[in-house]
């Protein structure tokens, strides 16, 4: 009798843990439900910047050098950008849901405490930005980029959960928000409607330029008040012949913009001493942080030659 009933107790809490294992694994949520909406936001972001930078070459290179793509190339080349950055960029927003969105999510349904969501998400990113900063971007920058990225998923998935909408339709509505910003930025900047102005170079008087300027490839170039120069290890233009670099003396003035020799501010140097060098160099940077620079080669995508104060 008592083997009876052990042998009907333990049919029962077996029969009772495979009813609770399987209430879990239904009550758990699939891939949509547990962050409705985090991917289809990340495109519309990813989107509305893309637009951004199509429609504002200008305002991404502070040299003056055309991206080179023409209308031309963009209808030959739409259709397979479409495909293959479609398929990139909705991987990259699978990516970032997984290493984000979901586990932070997840961490604040399991500890009971929403801002243990964000707490993830500042992590992560601090862990992330180590990968642009390996590169040479600074790294709180890109910690801030990277966690800005985040937040309005996080906001629109966190949201969904708590009201308790279908997963599908936070998504078609997400998806089709974000389809239509995307679409009215880049309507808005290529008609001139609210877009950010290009670059402007600072505009530096005499006494800016007196001083040393260091290349970022090596070499310096030091203008002295009284209008003399010197130059070592400057590189010159390998398409006039001549040395790699120029070591010696000149002269050098101030020259405005808008002349015949460069369309921009900055300084013409005479150094009689190097075969091939080229004289005009032009502002760029701020204000704070001036640089003076050259481009050689294709004037559209030539090479940078590149000197900052010290």
């Amino acid at each position: 009798m008592n083997t009876f009933k052990a042998g009907v107790g333990g049919m029962a809490r077996a029969t009772y843990a495979e009813r609770t294992a399987h209430a879990a694994e239904t009550a758990r949520p699939g891939w949509w439900a547990a962050a409705p909406g985090a991917e289809a936001v990340l495109v519309g972001e990813a989107l509305v910047g893309l637009a951004l930078w199509i429609a504002l070459p200008d305002a991404g290179d502070p040299y003056g050098r055309d991206t080179g793509v023409t209308a031309v190339a963009l209808l030959f080349f739409m259709p397979i950008v479409c495909v293959v950055g479609g398929l990139l960029l909705l991987g990259g927003a699978f990516l970032h849901a997984m290493l984000f969105t979901r586990p932070a999510l997840a961490l604040a349904e399991r500890t009971g405490r929403p801002w243990a969501a964000v707490v993830w998400l500042h992590a992560a990113s601090a862990l992330g930005a180590l990968a642009p900063w390996a590169y040479g971007a600074p790294y709180v920058d890109s910690w801030f980029w990277i966690t800005a990225a985040g937040v309005l998923p996080l906001g629109v998935a966190g949201r969904a959960l708590r009201t308790g909408r279908a997963p599908a339709s936070v998504v078609a509505r997400t998806g089709l928000a974000t389809g239509l910003i995307a679409f009215a930025a880049a309507v808005a900047v290529v008609a001139g409607q609210g877009a950010p102005e290009g670059y402007e170079p600072p505009e530096l008087g005499r006494a800016a330029y007196v001083g040393e300027w260091r290349g970022a490839a090596g070499g310096t170039v030091r203008l002295r008040e009284d209008g003399t120069a010197r130059v070592d290890g400057v590189p010159m233009d390998a398409f006039r012949g001549g040395a790699a670099t120029c070591t010696a003396t000149g002269t050098w003035v101030e020259r405005p913009s808008g002349t015949q020799r460069a369309r921009r501010a900055g300084v013409d140097l005479t150094v009689r001493d190097c075969d091939g060098y080229e004289e005009a160099w032009e502002v760029a940077g701020s204000a704070g942080q001036p640089e003076l620079f050259q481009l050689y080669g294709d004037p559209d995508q030539g090479a940078l030659w590149l000197l900052r104060k010290a």
